[in-house]
């Protein structure tokens, strides 16, 4: 399964996970596996909640990936609506994990999501009136369009942006006595690195205003939580900044020496220039109250280029597996079909053995514990059957073979009376 790559993946990204502590996950797994082949859901999710543990507890991200992916799938079919249960879950997993590559996975994984939900529910999104500069809903299911375009863009720059400068860039400025939270900052910039800037600074506790350039094409969207202004307005606020993050695409400074020193400014004010080319004047570190840091300051070159390469392959097999995990998603509404056609099977076969049950030298009791038996028996094959088979097939044909059991099946156990009385 594609979800088991992704764990492997998980294990090459840490590196440091030996082969045995591997190992000593196979024999949980393959009782995870039988309980799903024997579609026992219920003991699905309390093996997979004793992975999980088994996972945080040694510290192996992979295994824990995998266990909240099953447990996360399983869950549903004990209990409506646990979906976005879990999603909130991977959400708030994403936000805590100070493991890089970790966090990169999470938010890919979370934007596949929120673009399946959004595609499956297309129709009614196209009826709601779109949301602008509101907090949206805590459930999703009020959401507009634009707010699933904003989260998925939002997620996809956390996954595929080079997400290790931002958070490097806050660890170093921590071990030298800085901290962002409660303070005022600023982000110049609104493209993917300046709205990762802002998700996080905002995370962190900071009261972000971002950047934005007005365009004739529409409403400019900025991170949840985060305030706007017009770029041009910029200088007007750095007087009243602790901290300005730099991060645009711009082939000229977005700050420069001679434009600080027309800033009243009374206290220090931390400069981080994360562009490449450089946004900031090195100058300004020339000038009273001006703490100046750059993109080489935090020397993440290295470790970005080894954490893009190993992205990129868990990338490859996580498009897989999000088509897998979003497929079986999409056919959750069938599964109540599932059930009615395995009593459908059940009562059919029960009709088809009534005579022959009641010729039975059996007493009364025995006779009534045979036929629920074979009934139970009835429904666990149709079952499996089934299940087995949605594993096999593409999503469509799938789906065809619902419609014509059920056709079948309408017909059949309404004549299977007159099948009995003829007796044959």
């Amino acid at each position: 399964m594609k979800i088991r790559q992704i764990c492997m993946v998980v294990l090459l990204w840490l590196g440091v996970i030996p082969a045995v502590q591997a190992q000593s996950f196979d024999k949980l797994w393959k009782e995870v596996e039988q309980a799903g082949k024997k579609s026992l859901p219920k003991t699905v999710i309390k093996l997979t909640d004793e992975i999980y543990r088994k996972g945080e507890k040694e510290k192996n991200s992979a295994q824990m990936l995998k266990a909240y992916m099953w447990r996360m799938k399983y869950q549903e079919i004990v209990t409506p609506d646990s979906f976005y249960v879990g999603l909130t879950g991977l959400e708030q997993w994403a936000k805590q994990t100070k493991q890089p590559m970790d966090r990169a996975i999470l938010h890919s994984l979370i934007a596949g999501i929120y673009a399946d939900y959004a595609a499956n529910n297309q129709w009614e999104l196209r009826r709601r009136t779109e949301i602008v500069e509101e907090a949206p809903s805590a459930d999703l299911r009020e959401w507009t369009a634009n707010i699933f375009v904003e989260k998925v863009r939002t997620n996809v720059t956390f996954s595929a942006g080079n997400h290790s400068v931002i958070h490097r860039a806050l660890q170093t400025l921590r071990q030298e006595g800085l901290e962002v939270k409660g303070k005022k900052c600023m982000v110049i910039g609104n493209g993917e690195m300046g709205k990762l800037a802002a998700t996080v600074l905002q995370q962190e506790g900071a009261d972000v205003t971002v950047t934005v350039r007005q365009y004739r094409s529409g409403v400019v969207q900025i991170p949840q939580g985060c305030r706007r202004i017009d770029y041009g307005k910029r200088m007007g606020l750095i007087s009243s900044c602790d901290f300005v993050v730099s991060a645009t695409a711009s082939p000229n400074y977005t700050l420069t020496k001679e434009g600080l020193q027309a800033v009243d400014l009374d206290h220090e004010l931390i400069l981080v220039d994360l562009a490449v080319p450089r946004d900031i004047d090195p100058e300004v570190q020339k000038l009273m109250y001006i703490r100046f840091y750059d993109i080489d300051y935090f020397k993440v070159d290295v470790l970005s280029e080894k954490m893009k390469a190993g992205i990129r392959e868990a990338e490859s097999i996580l498009k897989e597996q999000m088509e897998e995990f979003c497929n079986w998603y999409r056919c959750l509404d069938v599964i109540p079909r599932i059930g009615k056609i395995k009593e459908e099977v059940a009562t059919d076969l029960d009709l088809r053995l009534y005579k022959i049950l009641h010729q039975l030298p059996m007493e009364v009791f025995e006779k009534e514990t045979l036929e629920k038996q074979i009934h139970r028996a009835a429904q666990k094959v149709t079952n499996k059957m089934l299940f087995e088979l949605r594993g096999r097939i593409s999503d469509a044909a799938f789906r065809e073979c619902i419609d014509g059991l059920e056709e079948i099946y309408a017909c059949q156990v309404s004549n299977a009376f007159d099948f009995n009385e003829k007796g044959e």
